[in-house]
């Protein structure tokens, strides 16, 4: 198996992003933000990639089934909250209405009268 390389997070993190295409508003690609990372949180990590243009959907995962953790992955600028663990065919069809969508919900948002992504069961 490969060296994937170590985990980046904070200002590593976003250095890296800053020069990537897919950050520059072209809506392509697809985020997915773990929630707890010691530095910057999943939500601050959220809100930065919203901030330099990124417009593709952004999953969170994360180990809290609180209501109020879905509204905070929301308001953070994600499209939808999974919980761990978390198995491929519960991931799969979540990536997959989000790419088939497009721009919907760029925002963090469901527009008006989406039907809601299906939830891990």
């Amino acid at each position: 198996m490969s060296d994937l390389g170590p985990a980046l997070e904070g200002d590593e993190l976003r250095e890296l992003f800053q020069p990537l295409s897919w950050l520059d508003g072209d809506g392509e690609g697809l985020g997915l933000m773990d929630l707890q990372m010691p530095e910057l949180d999943g939500f601050e990590t959220s809100r930065q990639l919203r901030a330099t243009g990124f417009k593709g959907p952004i999953v969170a995962l994360t180990a809290s089934a609180e209501p109020e953790t879905e509204r905070q992955c929301l308001d953070a600028g994600m499209q939808v909250c999974l919980v761990k663990p978390l198995r491929l065919e519960q991931l799969t069809p979540v990536v997959t209405r989000l790419l088939e969508a497009g721009d919907a919900g760029v925002t963090g948002r469901r527009r008006s009268g989406s039907t809601p992504l299906p939830r891990p069961a």
